[in-house]
């Protein structure tokens, strides 16, 4: 046991370097010591270090003097969000221990379970696969991400980082060595901050696991009660929100399984619990009424979800925009052509707004910190090149608004495939005569309607409104124009593009 202490002694001496210099990030930023440091600053200090060793850390890696030191303490003190003043206002050098600690303990003691007595691969994953020349071989973990899982782990116990923090990072530190997916031994792949997500928030919610199962042993009970959680998958949602012993937690709640309790993707967790003397956080009348609701549907687009089939799609969502986010971002290192960059572009914006629309017709949040977990930044320009294309967009008058004005172009050709809800405005000369015609294309980028001026030069055949203006109609299927056909304008459509109709000199 002592060469564990010493090994998670070492772990907490690496993440003090990592608090640390995210605590002088954070003051060189923001010029005083934020809540963020605050907070951070007392995590360092429950690890056992003193007062005098924070100043003079701050000190050291600030490069400052005593008194530009003092004036951020000062300054800190008149903060409301200062949250132990002893910490800038008692300079003393006691060390305590980190062992001392009943807390540290606590998590020592859990992570050493949940590593089963070796206190690494916290988040307990076997490892993957990877190419190697025309071969899949099989690679451990520890060749690749454990430290980087292991210090994720540690860091959101600890209370040191916020998750969203941690899992940017973690990804960051993956992707900057090439790995983008990760091909499982089992044959499932999956990108790689999908994989990271799922073994850190698995494994944090293990750990946590362990340890209320030592309190619960402590407090000298072999109940628990599970929490509950709305979308919950429909296999969970049996069992959530109610009292088991230990033992019913294994066998009912999947406990220690891939697909149970504290498993894969899992939320739950649970915590100790007294029969006749704990009040049930949720009643039987209660679970049974939100199982009632959850089965309820919410219709999009023509299809109905439940709120565990909205979240799922929500899910998607988010990865689909990952992969975007990271394709424009290779485009762009790779120096792809303007027009390329700007397509995919306008694919990634119109993907937010459809996870917009989509999260607000199912009443879910929007969990944006899933999409921006790769740190990549602004993968779209300033202005409104790419969101012109979100939609088609309106007048005030009711006339639709172009987004590509192609009437000064010679020679046009008009492609069938564009971008995602554009309207291209043109004109084009027949016998002496310009038409002003345009052509709209549906979310997908399908040219699906021409609305023309004129009879441009074949009156016979498009014998339609007063001066030959005429519409053409496009049906797709499986990718290609499966149906063409002409049509006299509507008044609806007459208003909608309603300066075509200006005679063209």
């Amino acid at each position: 046991m002592s060469d564990l202490r010493d090994a998670f002694e070492w772990r907490i001496k690496e993440l003090e370097l990592r608090i640390m210099e995210d605590v002088v990030r954070r003051i060189k930023k923001a010029g005083n010591i934020t809540s963020s440091a605050d907070h951070q600053l007392n995590v360092y200090r429950s690890f056992g270090n003193s007062t005098y060793k924070i100043e003079q850390e701050i000190k050291k890696r600030l490069a400052a003097e005593d008194p530009e030191i003092w004036r951020m303490y000062d300054e800190a003190l008149e903060k409301q969000y200062i949250r132990d003043r002893d910490l800038y206002e008692q300079m003393n050098e006691e060390y305590i221990p980190w062992d001392e600690r009943p807390g540290n303990r606590q998590i020592f003691e859990s992570l050493v379970k949940q590593s089963q007595g070796e206190l690494k691969n916290f988040t307990r994953s076997l490892g993957f696969a990877i190419k190697e020349g025309n071969k899949t071989v099989f690679k451990p973990l520890s060749v690749y991400y454990q430290k980087h899982l292991d210090n994720a782990i540690l860091d959101i116990t600890t209370g040191a980082f916020d998750y969203n923090t941690v899992l940017r990072r973690v990804v960051k530190e993956m992707t900057s060595s090439g790995i983008r997916v990760v091909d499982y031994a089992s044959g499932h792949s999956n990108r790689i901050e999908v994989a990271a997500r799922r073994a850190v928030m698995t494994g944090i919610s293990q750990v946590t696991g362990n340890i209320n199962e030592q309190n619960a042993q402590i407090l000298g009970t072999n109940w628990f009660e599970v929490d509950w959680h709305a979308g919950a998958r429909p296999s969970h949602r049996e069992w959530q929100g109610k009292p088991y012993t230990y033992e019913q937690l294994i066998s009912i709640c999947g406990l220690h399984t891939v697909a149970g309790l504290c498993g894969a993707n899992c939320y739950h967790t649970y915590y100790p619990f007294f029969p006749g003397i704990s009040k049930r956080n949720y009643t039987d009348e209660w679970l049974a009424e939100q199982n009632r609701k959850e089965e309820q549907t919410t219709s999009y687009k023509g299809r109905d979800y439940t709120p565990y089939q909205a979240t799922q799609r929500q899910r998607h969502m988010e990865t689909a925009m990952r992969a975007q986010r990271d394709k424009i971002h290779l485009l762009k290192q790779g120096e792809a052509a303007a027009d390329t960059i700007i397509d995919e572009q306008i694919k990634y914006q119109n993907q937010l707004y459809e996870y917009t629309k989509f999260s607000n017709v199912m009443g879910l949040k929007q969990q944006r910190e899933r999409i921006y977990m790769d740190r990549k930044g602004r993968v779209l320009p300033y202005g409104n090149s790419v969101v012109k294309y979100q939609k088609i967009r309106y007048n005030k008058d009711g006339s639709i608004k172009t987004t590509d004005d192609w009437s000064r172009k010679d020679h046009v050709k008009i492609p069938a495939k564009y971008r995602q809800n554009a309207v291209v405005e043109t004109i084009e000369e027949k016998s002496g005569v310009k038409y002003r015609n345009r052509t709209i294309y549906d979310q997908n980028g399908h040219m699906v309607k021409q609305i023309h001026s004129g009879h441009h030069g074949n009156p016979k055949i498009h014998n339609y409104g007063k001066n030959g203006e005429h519409v053409h109609i496009y049906e797709w299927e499986g990718g290609r124009i499966k149906k063409r056909y002409t049509r006299e304008v509507r008044e609806k459509e007459r208003r909608e593009h309603k300066y075509l109709w200006k005679k063209q000199s």
